[in-house]
């Protein structure tokens, strides 16, 4: 699985895209956090990790998001900071399955 500069897992929701926004209430962000970066970040990845990075301007919640592949990245508030854990796998809410992000 692939984790943030932190250790914490990183997650997708199924059916969401930069275009097509699922997860994008107060409610959904508290128990799924974006990945946040600020707009001037420069972005990597370990070589393990295939596939185009970038950042998704959320104008109306006033933040960047990373994605992976044009896909948000979220972690998951039940993975409560334990670093490579990776308990929202296959929970589905929001709209989808949450999946956590594979190299």
């Amino acid at each position: 699985m692939v984790v943030d500069s932190h250790g914490l897992t990183l997650y997708t929701l199924s059916g969401e895209s930069a275009r097509h926004l699922k997860c994008a209430s107060t409610r959904c962000f508290t128990a799924w956090p974006p990945y946040k970066v600020s707009a001037a970040a420069k972005l990597t990845t370990t070589p393990s990790v295939k596939g185009r990075i970038g950042r998704l301007h959320r104008v109306s919640d006033m933040f960047y998001q990373v994605t992976l592949n044009g896909h948000p990245l979220y972690t998951f508030v039940g993975d409560a900071r334990k670093k490579g854990s990776g308990k929202g796998q296959g929970i589905t809410a929001f709209g989808g399955t949450w999946h956590t992000v594979s190299p």
